[in-house]
């Protein structure tokens, strides 16, 4: 896998971007323990329409979860589910991209792969839950739901927003991948 500067730098400004949405100052707090709702999704969710899944991986959920871990403090215990396999679980949507952008009704590719992304992050949260402050499953299954659920909601709002000008970017400045 190759990494141009332009990669680098695009996935740079969009982790970046993610990691400042994920500043209490941008987000609203609305779970005592941790949990709540941001645009942090949006600028990981242009990552993976705009790139491979391994480099959208990569970002997501090692350099982004890695540094979200580390900046919200609640301990590296929580790394792998909360930060690693939550943010990972965006990969899914990279493996719709083309489709995404090339066909007609591209965009039902867009709402499908955000649904599943965001439940594969309450699922990862709520095993989390479940597994590090022994919550029932249900429990843990509703605290986490409450937040995750609305904010893959707004993100999926603003990416149908985005999604004719994501459209002509993805077009006019394809990944090297595709580029080769």
């Amino acid at each position: 896998m190759k990494y141009t500067i332009r990669d680098i730098a695009e996935i740079g400004i969009f982790v970046g971007l993610a990691l400042v949405l994920n500043l209490p100052i941008f987000s609203i707090h609305i779970m005592s323990n941790g949990g709540s709702i941001s645009f942090t999704m949006v600028p990981l969710c242009i990552i993976a329409l705009r790139k491979s899944w391994w480099k959208t991986l990569i970002a997501t959920a090692l350099i982004y979860g890695l540094f979200a871990c580390l900046m919200d403090g609640y301990g590296f215990q929580t790394y792998p589910l909360d930060y690693m396999l939550s943010c990972g679980a965006l990969t899914l949507i990279s493996f719709v991209r083309k489709p995404t952008f090339e066909k007609k009704y591209g965009f039902i590719y867009l709402i499908i792969s955000v649904v599943l992304a965001t439940l594969l992050r309450i699922l990862f949260a709520t095993i989390d839950g479940v597994w590090l402050y022994e919550y029932t499953f249900l429990a843990s299954f509703i605290y986490n739901a409450t937040y995750v659920s609305i904010t893959g909601a707004v993100t999926l709002a603003i990416l149908l927003l985005l999604f004719k000008p994501l459209q002509i970017v993805t077009k006019r400045y394809p990944d090297t991948k595709e580029i080769q």
